[in-house]
């Protein structure tokens, strides 16, 4: 044994365990609370840089994002989504920007552009692929309709005809709701197809866009915020 004498340490210990060893314990656990968690390299991530650099990641429109998702797949679909209220109409929600990979399918590519824990969900049902924000209740796509019936070479027209439907106008009279109404922003119709005949009875104003998307093979979107207690929406239907 060395000469050195072992000092014995001024913690006390409880249960085997120096108090001094719980104390950094503790400390370690409420940097880990504050800064909100470790990297791989063990040091604690401060939460205000992540936060920076989730401002500066590129972004793209959601609309157009997944429109671009469609048309690779070659898949008609639907998007229900909330915006931003400005000055000049609506903004599209932002996403984090994403390389599309040729040939890769809608199950990797899709989460990846929705992300996690952001209320967007979407699944494949009648025929189209849906991506639904759950954060609204879109309930002007409920409204039904006795008739509707168009002949149409661009989709867009059939939006023209929606808004015009009486039931619509007066729904969005007695619920406060203003339309924005702008030419599409997404796709650029084919005018050289064929007129489209739809002709449908007791439907709904979604059931209207889900049977022009099939026809079309189209993405139909439907967009809305809220202002001072008014909702403004959007409707576009974007040939492929």
């Amino acid at each position: 044994m060395s000469g050195r004498s072992r000092r014995s340490s001024s913690f006390p210990r409880i249960g085997g365990i120096q108090l001094r060893e719980i104390i950094c314990f503790f400390s370690v656990l409420l940097a880990v609370v504050v800064t909100g968690g470790c990297n791989e390299s063990g040091q604690p991530i401060d939460r205000a840089e992540v936060r920076e650099k989730a401002r500066d990641m590129p972004t793209s429109s959601l609309p157009q994002l997944f429109y671009e998702v469609l048309k690779e797949n070659g898949r008609p679909g639907s998007l229900v989504a909330r915006a931003d209220c400005s000055a000049s109409g609506l903004v599209d929600r932002r996403v984090p920007n994403i390389k599309l990979t040729k040939g890769s399918n809608l199950a990797s590519q899709l989460p990846q552009i929705l992300g996690k824990d952001n209320g967007l969900s979407w699944d494949e049902s009648g025929g189209l692929v849906r991506v639904v924000d759950k954060s609204i209740a879109p309930d002007l796509l409920s409204v039904h309709l006795a008739v509707f019936k168009v002949s149409v070479r661009d989709p867009y027209q059939v939006v023209n005809a929606l808004w015009s439907m009486p039931e619509v106008t007066k729904y969005m009279q007695e619920h406060n709701v203003d339309k924005i109404q702008m030419p599409s922003h997404i796709g650029i119709a084919d005018n050289s197809v064929h007129p489209v005949d739809l002709q449908m009875q007791n439907v709904s104003v979604a059931d209207v866009l889900d049977q022009s998307a099939l026809r079309f093979k189209a993405m139909w979107l439907y967009m809305e915020c809220v202002e001072n207690s008014n909702r403004h929406v959007t409707l576009d239907l974007a040939q492929l």
